[in-house]
């Protein structure tokens, strides 16, 4: 009676405590989604003060890609076997000196040293993130994690939403790049606060499960795991990124092809762009909530990924005109569902593979997504090179559009391969920590019930057993 008081006690604490780390992993969080997110809006204005044309511009964005096809692994690595507070203060810490020599270089009008602020807060950008993950995936439960995930995308969408209103309306206010990026500057340090104290949170958490457990727990290298990672795992990864880099890739160009297109001021843009950023905000947590309650996850994926493809077919074919609200539509039906991709890629991960290894799961998946976003911006911007002035960006969406259509079809794979399969994809989990979805038996309730089998004549609906993964209980080191 008197080890189960203290046990209690911690679970309470946690239970609790583990709400407040998710607000201030939020807030954490905002600083490197506000600031990267910067060049999409500004576009015009970085070509003009920096004297760059279309392939100077995709080498920007081919910066906000290059480190995660460099650093993921290694910092997934750093996380699995050194903890997630490592992460989280060298990826804020990085993000703050990538904002403040971004910010330099404006005042200075230096491309290659913007260029390089990118890349290290990019770099930044890619630890926090694997950490914020391993993080979630530590604490919440896996009836809980999709939820998890879809505030993070709010706090994400809120980020580019207001970053699509500040950065180009501080520019018209000002008329310099120089206001906005030094706001951007002080908000990564406020970022770096709410960091400081995400880290104090968890290592307080950590404390109590390791007295609870009764000792410490054992390093583990997961390098090993890349083998055991399933098959519904790489083709979730590499639909979500063929839903996704195509999406952002398009969106990129969205600012200036409305100020060219439709001669809308810069801020003016940038408040038609936040409409977009709304709509995912809306359809995001809703999604994030029936994905804990239903499941269906791949469902998601498809419906996601077509909006994203109709929408970017019909900013293609749109005519231009002056200042009207025919952009708006395109813009709103691609934008509806693509917080659901990141939703879906992320809670598959935390699914199918357990805690130990979520940072390099997620680092694989990062890196290919960063492969993408290498290829992507050198293919749509020798596109726009050679057909900006007569076409405008025409076929730059045609080419993301049909990229999103390939990405389509690997969704349409992603539910065959699962319903043929284990199903692990197509129904809820149960309310315990680091789980995994193992055999599909039948079961009359329709749930999740834990591997009780009935043998009802009536049984159709198939449910998957949810079977408790102690590998977390038991210290080994694996090399």
């Amino acid at each position: 009676m008197a080890e189960e008081n203290p046990r209690k006690f911690a679970q309470a604490f946690q239970n609790r405590m583990k709400w407040w780390l998710l607000c201030i992993l939020m807030v954490g969080n905002f600083a490197s989604i506000y600031n990267l997110a910067s060049l999409s809006p500004l576009q015009l204005q970085f070509q003009n003060e920096l004297n760059i044309d279309e392939i100077g511009y995709s080498r920007l964005l081919q910066m906000l890609s290059l480190p995660g096809l460099i650093f993921p692994l290694f910092a997934g690595v750093i996380a699995d076997y050194y903890g997630a507070s490592l992460g989280v203060g060298a990826g804020l810490s990085l993000g703050l000196l990538g904002q403040l020599l971004i910010t330099f270089g404006v005042f200075i009008t230096s491309y290659w040293c913007v260029l390089g602020g990118f890349l290290i807060q990019n770099t930044g950008m890619h630890f926090n993130m694997l950490s914020k993950n391993k993080i979630i995936r530590t604490w919440f439960n896996d009836n809980e994690i999709s939820r998890a995930n879809s505030f993070i995308m709010i706090s994400s969408t809120v980020s580019v939403l207001l970053c699509d209103i500040a950065y180009p309306n501080l520019y018209q206010t000002y008329n310099t790049l120089r206001v906005p990026y030094s706001v951007g500057s002080v908000i990564s340090a406020i970022s770096l606060a709410a960091g400081v104290a995400q880290i104090i949170i968890h290592e307080k958490l950590q404390r109590l499960k390791k007295k609870d457990a009764g000792g410490s727990q054992a390093r583990h290298l997961s390098l090993k795991s890349i083998k055991d990672l399933p098959k519904t795992y790489w083709l979730v990864s590499i639909a979500a990124i063929l839903g996704m880099n195509p999406f952002t890739n398009a969106k990129s160009y969205e600012s200036k092809f409305l100020q060219t297109q439709f001669h809308y001021s810069v801020g003016a843009a940038g408040f038609i762009l936040s409409l977009g950023v709304v709509a995912s905000g809306v359809t995001t947590p809703i999604g994030g909530i029936l994905m804990d309650k239903i499941g269906r996850l791949p469902f998601f994926l498809i419906t996601s990924v077509s909006m994203a493809t109709l929408g970017l077919f019909l900013n293609a074919i749109i005519p231009g005109c002056d200042q009207c609200f025919l952009p708006i539509v395109p813009l709103i039906i691609m934008s509806l569902g693509s917080g659901w991709v990141g939703i879906v890629g992320i809670s598959t991960t935390m699914r199918l593979v357990q805690a130990k290894n979520m940072g390099v799961a997620v680092a694989i998946s990062s890196m290919i997504g960063s492969l993408a976003g290498l290829i992507i911006p050198t293919l749509t911007g020798e596109i726009a090179q050679r057909t900006y002035q007569e076409w405008g960006y025409k076929w730059v969406f045609i080419v993301d559009a049909g990229l999103l259509c390939i990405g389509l079809l690997v969704g349409v794979l992603v539910q065959i391969v699962d319903w043929r399969g284990a199903r692990q994809l197509q129904y809820v989990m149960r309310p315990r920590q680091n789980s995994k979805v193992e055999t599909p038996l039948l079961d009359p309730q329709s749930e999740v019930t834990g591997g009780e089998e009935t043998s009802s004549p009536d049984t159709t609906t198939v449910i998957a057993t949810i079977v408790a993964d102690r590998g977390d209980e038991r210290p080994s080191v694996e090399y």
